[in-house]
């Protein structure tokens, strides 16, 4: 069974096997065709006369008394035959009284869903009956009946059902004056934006925005003279520049960036965060987290001889984090060509590489509109701030600073429930916050003394203080990459709260789950995908073990259309419907609530397997 065969009534699906779901100009999904660029079909499969009716009269008695869902109900549908887990997700599912109850009302159990003990309760038809027989207590009866109307089995369990407290993250009257001040705040202030730097390695990302945070006063001259010594006597005098952000010793060892370098800039109209994303092929879940974070790209491409050819063809990383960045939902993308320097600036260089890499960038998704190209050399700075007639007489467009600075802003949505995505967890002594965590804020916002849901630990903590761009604010909003000093209620150690934990509002909390369905695309995989494959989950800042348990449908790359039902494998440039599992809980949305928190990657051994984004949870 599938959610999905329930009768129309519950949902007009009749004669209708998909409908498209239309996605603004602004975060347009990936197209199962061109990665980007159509509109990404929803499939729901069709109704089906098979012999659930039995069980949609009691979940129709059921809805009547508890009032669940249809679309809760249509969950339970697909585990039809799963009697004990049916009970348990239906007491999962009833709603909170406050006050003293009537004998009729029921109540929310704890986060922890029960377990029905007794025999598992298979075949035939099942009857359920539920009762309130005092307050924190609901008496359950299951009755199996089977083929054979003789025989019967009833099983009875005692639930402790008390009601769970659910505070507010903060009072109406607050709320409302913290819109407000948000409102008045982004309307006289610099807009917001996140920045990536990605490319193939040795690009000399690293190099670039560490002169243009040098160009703009934000690295003093005494850290550049020390840079400069440091990577001379380490023989790698034309590093200096990149290890503004490349900090880290391994890093400089190496002579490559490693984690995401985070630092924040300001230009005329933008607040900007940078997020410098690792280039080489062992670190792009690296890449992925900072990609996930960003609104928009510059897509560093090295233009010394034969480079550009090694990063562009199959096994480099420009073609990767171009499609990476546009899976992930970003849509303006600066290509940076650097090194033009090597070339002597020459023109005839710069649009041989334009004429490859533009049709490319096209067909994946891109829009000619929102992609800016820009000839600059990082070591030397030319065209960062400040364009050189001589050099660059053929070139009359903007520096790379007013591309930045001109990038539109993204949409923010604050009026959401609120979910900031953990990056960092540590204590800080510094600054008196104490038990600290960086991350940011996907949706909604949060002020100081708010309370927030550390989910998946269901554990409840207040923020004490927040800082952003190292400024001490009073509150902070979708978009703004954060670190805020927080106290947990409960005695729960610091290092329990893993990275790609979720803050959420206590009243709507995030999805908590294992298993979803999803619809995927697949990119280039050395093989098939098949059913049982195991995986390894990449979203936001997480990277978990996973399995692709379930492929449901095949889907017409173009249109949507159903193709075939259960595929035995699914091969490259495929569309299709899936059952994922992940190995231990995570903080999930559905794609059309959450864009930014229904979208994923799967990869194995080093290899982007496909792109896909959350259609439903299972739960």
């Amino acid at each position: 069974r599938y959610p999905g065969t329930r009768m129309s009534r519950h949902r007009n699906i009749r004669n209708q096997n998909y409908h498209s779901g239309y996605l603004s100009d602004d975060e347009p999904s990936m197209s199962p065709h061109s990665y980007g660029t159509s509109p990404y079909y929803y499939y729901e499969e069709p109704a089906e006369e098979d012999d659930t009716a039995k069980l949609d009269a009691v979940f129709d008695e059921l809805s009547k008394l508890i009032n669940i869902g249809d679309y809760e109900i249509d969950d339970l549908v697909e585990y039809a035959r799963e009697t004990d887990y049916v009970v348990s997700a239906i007491l999962d599912r009833i709603s909170v009284k406050n006050s003293e109850p009537d004998p009729l009302d029921v109540f929310m159990l704890d986060m922890d869903r029960p377990k029905v003990v007794g025999p598992k309760l298979t075949g035939g038809s099942a009857k359920i009956k539920i009762s309130v027989k005092k307050p924190g207590k609901i008496k359950v009866t299951a009755t199996k009946q089977a083929e054979v109307e003789t025989n019967e089995s009833e099983e009875e369990v005692e639930i402790n059902a008390g009601p769970r407290k659910i505070v507010k993250q903060c009072s109406d009257k607050k709320r409302a004056k913290v819109l407000e001040m948000i409102e008045q705040n982004r309307s006289e202030s610099r807009d917001d934006l996140n920045l990536v730097v990605i490319g193939h390695v040795d690009a000399g990302k690293s190099t670039i925005m560490g002169h243009l945070l040098y160009q703009l006063g934000n690295v003093s001259n005494q850290m550049m003279h020390r840079n400069e010594i440091d990577s001379r006597n380490a023989g790698k005098h034309s590093f200096a520049y990149a290890w503004v952000l490349d900090e880290n010793e391994e890093e400089r060892v190496r002579g490559v960036t490693i984690d995401v370098g985070v630092t924040t800039f300001l230009t005329k109209h933008k607040a900007i965060t940078l997020l410098d994303a690792p280039g080489h092929k062992d670190f792009v879940p690296n890449m992925i987290t900072g990609a996930a974070q960003a609104d928009a790209a510059v897509l560093v491409i090295n233009s010394s001889s034969t480079e550009f050819e090694r990063g562009f063809t199959d096994g480099g990383q420009t073609k990767e984090h171009a499609i990476l960045a546009k899976s992930l939902g970003i849509n303006e993308i600066i290509v940076a060509v650097n090194k033009l320097d090597t070339n002597d600036w020459s023109e005839e260089v710069y649009q041989s590489i334009k004429s490859r890499l533009e049709p490319y960038l096209l067909k994946i998704g891109f829009s000619k509109n929102r992609t800016k190209w820009i000839p600059i050399s990082g070591y030397t700075g030319e065209n960062l701030i400040e364009r050189n007639e001589e050099k660059l007489y053929w070139y009359d467009g903007p520096t790379l600073l007013q591309i930045i600075d001109s990038l539109p802003p993204r949409p923010r949505n604050i009026d959401k429930p609120s979910r900031l995505v953990i990056s960092n967890v540590y204590k800080d002594q510094l600054t008196n916050m104490g038990s600290a965590i960086g991350g940011k804020v996907e949706y909604g916002f949060l002020s100081k003394g708010d309370t927030l849901l550390l989910q998946p630990l269901n554990e409840t903590c207040k923020v004490k203080s927040i800082r952003f761009q190292d400024e001490v604010v009073e509150y902070a909003y979708s978009g703004q990459n954060i670190n805020i000093g927080i106290n947990i209620d409960s005695d729960i150690p610091l290092n329990t709260i893993n990275i790609g934990s979720v803050l959420c509002d206590p009243e709507r909390p995030i999805s908590v789950v294992k298993r979803f369905k999803a619809q995927i695309l697949v990119f280039s995989p050395p093989l098939p995908i098949l059913c049982g494959a195991q995986v390894t989950f990449h979203m936001q800042t997480l990277n978990e073990p996973a399995t692709v348990c379930k492929l449901l449908r095949l889907l017409d790359t173009r249109s949507g259309e159903l193709v075939r039902k259960k595929p035995r494998a699914l091969y490259e440039k495929q569309t299709a419907i899936v059952v994922i599992e992940i190995d231990r809980s995570l903080c999930l949305e559905v794609y059309k609530d959450f864009k930014r928190l229904g979208r994923f990657m799967l990869r194995d051994k080093g290899e982007t397997l496909a792109a896909g984004i959350i259609t439903r949870i299972l739960r």
